[in-house]
Parts: structure tokens; sequence; C-alpha cells
């Protein structure tokens, strides 16, 4: 089952990356449209639709996350600034998916083309700040590296697992799935202070995580 999360995950990071290029193609075809008097046709509605389609993509897969964390009692966003953030990140999600229902809702039925020109822009805009404003900044783009989420965890372990680092990811693997059974058995290894969960989201992780998300579930 910890392949649906990467999986998720994974779609959920590609996708964020159409939303970004189908909003600035939209705002590309639309705002000199601002100015002018030129008709509005299907190659400045189709952007807007495809934009539109994106974000409505990616708040599905968010909740999908979400709903699948809960259902295995993991944390989301753990390492985050503060507590609030999971439920602003998801509340900016669904508002820029209604922005961007808007832009293209009010882009067909505006009376003329400047209006719709108008509420293309404008909708799609907006719709691209509140998802702006709702990424995690703090955790990377792009981060398949364990070796970052072993330097930052306290366990008394974490050297054994970055001597092996040269090796790949499979040893450090086997290293953290052994020091989570010996937690949960209350051994000489337990984990005192953040679950290792928290410190791989810290830095974005997704290669030692189905092994985190078995231990945990088994």
């Amino acid at each position: 089952m910890a392949t649906v999360y990467v999986i998720l995950l994974t779609l959920h990071n590609l996708n964020r990356w159409l939303v970004l290029i189908f909003g600035i193609w939209a705002l590309l075809q639309n705002v000199p449209g601002l100015n002018g008097s030129r008709p509005f046709t299907p190659a400045e509605r189709r952007p807007v639709g495809m934009f539109m389609g994106s974000v409505h993509l990616q708040l599905l897969l968010g909740l999908l996350l979400f709903a699948y964390l809960g259902m295995n009692k993991v944390p989301v966003f753990a390492s985050a600034p503060r507590a609030s953030f999971q439920w602003e990140h998801l509340a900016l999600g669904v508002l820029a998916a209604v922005f961007a229902t808007l832009a293209s809702v009010q882009s067909r039925k505006a009376a003329t083309d400047q209006g719709k020109y108008r509420a293309a822009a404008l909708w799609t805009a907006l719709s691209l700040v509140v998802a702006l404003a709702g990424i995690p900044w703090w955790r990377p783009l792009c981060a398949f590296s364990t070796s970052e989420a072993f330097k930052r965890h306290p366990h008394p372990l974490r050297r054994k697992a970055l001597s092996h680092q040269g090796r790949g990811s499979t040893t450090a693997q086997i290293i953290l799935s052994n020091a989570l059974r010996e937690g949960k058995r209350g051994g000489p290894g337990s984990f005192h202070g953040p679950p290792p969960f928290c410190q791989l989201q810290r830095c974005g992780s997704i290669t030692t995580l189905p092994v985190v998300l078995r231990s945990r579930m088994s």
C-alpha cells in the first residue's frame, strides 16, 4: 500500500508544473486582449480550460493524499513551521480551484470579448497567486535522496546509515526499518524525538518512505 503514496505524491509533484505552465499560457493568451478589440476565440479559451482541469486534478490528488495519510495515521506536513499549515494548504488548494473554475465559466458568459479577456486574465491570475501561496516552500522542489534525512535525524544509528549511503538507498532503508522495529519494542535503538517520517518529510524524500509506512502498518 505504500506504493500508493509514492504514486500519488509523484503525480501531485509533477502535475503542479502543468498547473504553472497552463496558467502562464492562459495569461499570455488573454492579457494582451485587455487593451485591444480582437475577438475572443477558442485559441484564447483553450488554455483557460486546460488550466482549470490541471488545478482540479491537483486538488483531487491532494485530497487523496490527505485521505491516505489520515487512514494510516501519518502526520501531514509534520515538519511545517506551524501546525495549521496543512489546513491552510488544503483551503488554498480549494480556493485556487474555485478561481480557476470562475476563469473558465466567466470567460464564456461575459457579454463582450473584452469582458471575456478580463474574466479569464483576472481569475487565472488570482488562482495562480493562491496556488503559489499554498506551496510548502521550505521543502526542496525535487529531492529523492535519503542522505539529508539521516543527517538531520538524531537517532544513534544515523552514522551507520550515512556510512552506507554511497552503496545506494537499499542499505539505508534496511537500517531505518530495523531502527523502527527496535523503537516499537522499546529497545536500546528506540527513537527519541520526532518520528522518522517527519524527518523524511522535511527533506522531501520519497525514497525510504515506503519502509516507514510498512513499519507503521505492520
